[in-house]
């Protein structure tokens, strides 16, 4: 399990080092929402990195602070205790990574109904930064797509599904 530090004097959660706010479903759904809507495929990319930006320092402080653990269960362990769901990285080798239960895909599903295209941005953020962690690669959100979500089936069941290419 992944440890958060509570900052008892300020209230602040760190999670690897950097201070991590939490909010629930509906504030997540609606402010993604919100900002797809705004900017367009503009918008998407813009949380994509900056997922990948904020989970890339957070990833390679846990990393440091848990030398002897395996990187990649880590990760996968952050992402579920973060309660974004949980994040299957066995096949990011060969560029596909599975996602249940994602916090977005069902968010978004629930409070606005059937999407046109994936929506769990801040997964693929992650995934990102997982992988430039991994290979030292360079990547943007141009590097991955979201090829099946849950949000975009008619009762919100399945797998998500990221593809990365480098």
């Amino acid at each position: 399990m992944t440890e958060f530090k509570l900052n008892i004097a300020d209230g602040t959660i760190l999670v690897g080092s950097k201070r991590a706010v939490f909010h629930c479903n509906h504030y997540n759904s609606f402010l993604q929402k919100v900002i797809c809507d705004t900017f367009g495929a503009e918008g998407k990319i813009m949380q994509i990195n900056a997922s990948k930006k904020i989970n890339k320092e957070m990833l390679l402080n846990l990393k440091a602070e848990n030398p002897d653990k395996d990187f990649v269960e880590l990760a996968e362990g952050t992402f579920k205790d973060l309660a974004l769901g949980l994040l299957d990285l066995s096949q990011l080798g060969s560029g596909v990574v599975k996602l249940q239960n994602s916090h977005y895909g069902l968010g978004i599903f629930y409070k606005f109904g059937k999407q046109k295209s994936g929506v769990c941005l801040k997964a693929a953020g992650y995934v990102l930064a997982v992988k430039e962690i991994l290979d030292g690669s360079e990547l943007s959100a141009e590097n991955i797509q979201e090829t099946t979500c849950i949000s975009m089936t008619d009762t919100a069941e399945g797998i998500c599904t990221l593809e990365v290419k480098s």
